[in-house]
């Protein structure tokens, strides 16, 4: 990660940039917990874990116990700007 994106991208963007890299990489379910997407990030988890509600509710992701699922890459992509 360079390290402009990890300091001027909003979590939002930063944290969908890991996820739709991942599930381009052929991950899927991604496999993750929010405690180490946080590490990765250079965030807190409860971050994450907000982030990852509110995905959730609007439908653009499914979580389990450590794993994701992108149901709305398309989405995902707009928000981290990779289209």
């Amino acid at each position: 990660e360079k390290f402009e994106e990890s300091t001027f991208d909003s979590i939002d963007a930063r944290l969908a940039r890991v996820l739709v890299r991942r599930a381009r990489a052929g991950e899927r379910p991604i496999m993750a917990t929010q405690q180490s997407l946080a590490v990765e990030l250079g965030t807190a988890r409860e971050v994450v874990s907000r982030t990852l509600s509110r995905w959730k509710r609007e439908g653009l992701v499914t979580t389990g116990r450590g794993t994701l699922a992108l149901l709305d890459p398309a989405a995902l992509e707009k928000i981290c700007g990779e289209v």
